[in-house]
């Protein structure tokens, strides 16, 4: 999965599970089923999701992303006629959504009993938190930081969605997240398969983790 940059790294695991997952639940049939990736950047999630349709929803168009299908729209306005697709996904864009909009969207465009596939990072995190917050401080002397701090509109916590069942759901990375900051801060990852042996520890010792997690993963069908 060489296509994933560094900053989604450290989901590789969870990304590919989900993907199988979801590869065993749809029905493959003579053709291949139709995902769109909103908000899918340069389409970097393409190499987990070989074999389907896959196509790209985001607001600009990205130089690297000519490997796949690249339609300019956004989440809340998806640009995708109804009732068409198998698969919408999502990977760590939600927070720069209108939620409720979106998933207003996501059922308006998949198939009776298609999925939407929400992989998001979590708002409770303590690393993230620490990290959010000297972004933040750093905004106050930085414009462009400042900018896209304010293009959040809410992170992502999961629910129930009416009109979906929720099939599927898991979290991960608690600590692991260090190595993401190191990434960003130093240029150099910390031992990450190291990080993720711990998580694994605690998610299964300590229920609480759970909630602190810094990436979900929920599979939602639609009724």
């Amino acid at each position: 999965m060489t296509t994933f940059d560094y900053h989604v790294a450290i989901w590789v695991g969870p990304i590919g599970k989900s993907a199988e997952l979801i590869r065993q639940k749809v029905n493959r049939g003579a053709a291949k089923p139709v995902l769109v990736d909103v908000g899918g950047m340069n389409g970097r999630l393409s190499k987990a999701f070989v074999g389907f349709d896959y196509s790209v929803v985001d607001i600009q168009p990205d130089p690297e992303c000519a490997a796949v299908k690249y339609v300019v729209g956004s989440a809340e306005c998806l640009p995708v006629e109804s009732e068409t697709t198998d698969i919408v996904l999502t990977c760590s864009a939600i927070q720069y959504f209108d939620q409720e909009r979106f998933f207003s969207e996501a059922k308006r465009v998949l198939k009776s009993g298609g999925y939407l596939v929400v992989h998001e990072n979590g708002c409770c995190n303590p690393v993230i938190f620490v990290c959010r917050c000297v972004q933040r401080i750093i905004g106050l002397f930085n414009s462009d930081q400042w900018r896209y701090r304010n293009t959040i509109i809410k992170y992502y916590r999961p629910r129930q969605i009416e009109g979906f069942v929720v099939t599927y759901a898991d979290t991960s990375c608690f600590l692991s997240p260090l190595s993401f900051v190191s990434e960003m801060v130093f240029g150099r990852s910390l031992a990450t398969g190291f990080l993720t042996a711990v998580d694994d520890y605690l998610l299964a010792a300590l229920p609480i983790v759970k909630k602190l997690s810094w990436f979900n993963v929920v599979h939602y069908k639609k009724l």
